[in-house]
């Protein structure tokens, strides 16, 4: 950890600064897609008013924790099929032109 931040205080500044967007742009997408899914769970789930059996703090965090990373999961999927739609012809279009060379 301490040779990766060594080496990024050697780059120039603007590519310090690109890193420091790109990365806070990339935690920022992972708050907000667990703030969807944790969302998306809750709307879900129906409220138990009584349980017969009185759980423990830890294993309802235990399960909690389950059930968020199963419907993370679940998202990832949905994401998947979501982008596997994209028409074959858009792909082909998009391997011919990073293929060919510009002619200048």
């Amino acid at each position: 950890m301490l040779s990766l931040i060594s080496n990024l205080q050697r780059k120039p500044e603007h590519t310090r600064k690109k890193i420091a967007f790109v990365s806070s742009v990339v935690l920022t997408g992972v708050i907000v897609l667990f703030w969807l899914v944790s969302l998306s769970v809750r709307e879900s789930e129906p409220v138990v008013a009584a349980q017969d059996e009185d759980t423990g703090p830890f294993q309802a965090v235990t399960e909690s924790v389950g059930t968020f990373f199963a419907d993370v999961g679940t998202a990832f999927k949905d994401m998947k099929k979501a982008f596997s739609n994209v028409p074959e012809e858009v792909k082909a279009s998009a391997d011919t032109s990073e293929a060919a060379p510009v002619s200048e």
